[in-house]
């Protein structure tokens, strides 16, 4: 299966949904994250602007426990940090909670609406319930975590170990092709694609767009020039639901449209994701 992606700038609100992805090692639902990265991949390669719910700044990559479903098993959350360090505006608040606020995400994809810690249990503060206290309930509010993701001017290269996060190799080397200046991805030893090594792929498709890189025995670096030197007709996503949605988000900065094959397993692990970047597959 192909995607095509039609150049543009993307900015809005996302509703993460829950569980995007499964770990095909421990097939726990890693948290919200996985699907975050690509969205907010999308805004700061397109010089946009997005607003991520869903999220909670909270989660660990802890999976011991209940809570264990809701680990950040594959750290993305380190995404947001890689970011702040290339001078992006990563920014988390509290607003008020509203029900709809999930633009890009058709709502088949979308869990029902969480409620705010202590809206289950309030009545349960008192036997007699919330009128025996005095409290009225138009007069509760609850809020929501916002995660806002923009781009500041331009993109400075820099060092990033992957150690702990192998898998965010594709979209990071992609973030880093619009950045002045060498970034260099260092212990991505474990980012594989299939048996292939993840570095030697990735570099293979990046200079489809002109892209320059230096491969390392555990890593690469990717020799930035701010924008792609070329404009590709065709790049391959390998079956790789991760190195499909980096090269659509490379693809948004594109002269004209580009085709990505192989990008059937991104239907299965991330439902929604192409009908938020209003693409066609």
């Amino acid at each position: 299966m192909s995607v095509i992606i039609t150049p543009h700038r993307f900015s809005g609100v996302v509703r993460v949904p829950e569980g995007s992805a499964r770990n095909p090692v421990s097939d726990l639902m890693p948290a919200d994250f996985s699907f975050a990265v690509f969205a907010a991949a999308a805004a700061v390669v397109s010089g946009g602007s997005v607003d991520l719910f869903g999220l909670d700044p909270e989660f660990s990559t802890e999976t011991t426990g209940s809570d264990s479903t809701l680990a950040d098993t594959q750290n993305n959350k380190a995404f947001f940090g890689f970011l702040e360090k290339m001078g992006c505006k990563v920014q988390w608040e509290q607003v008020p909670l509203q029900q709809d606020r999930s633009e890009h995400v058709p709502s088949e994809h979308v869990s029902p609406e969480r409620v705010p810690l202590g809206e289950d249990i309030i009545e349960e503060l008192h036997p007699f319930g919330l009128h025996a206290l005095g409290v009225q309930l138009p007069g509760l509010h609850f809020a929501e975590w916002q995660l806002t993701v923009s781009r500041n001017g331009s993109l400075p290269g820099g060092k990033f170990d992957l150690d702990d996060t192998p898998g965010l190799l594709p979209v990071l080397a992609v973030v880093a092709c619009f950045a002045k200046g060498d970034t260099t991805l260092v212990n991505a030893a474990g980012s594989r694609i299939g048996k292939a090594d993840c570095t030697a792929i990735v570099a293979e498709e990046l200079g489809r767009m002109g892209v320059e890189t230096s491969k390392l025995p555990a890593g690469l670096i990717i020799h930035g020039r701010g924008k792609l030197p070329q404009s590709p007709l065709k790049l391959n996503g390998h079956n790789d639901h991760c190195l499909v949605m980096a090269l659509a988000c490379a693809a948004l900065r594109c002269l004209q449209p580009v085709e990505i094959v192989g990008a059937e397993s991104t239907l299965l692990a991330y439902p929604g994701f192409f009908e938020m970047l209003n693409l066609k597959y």
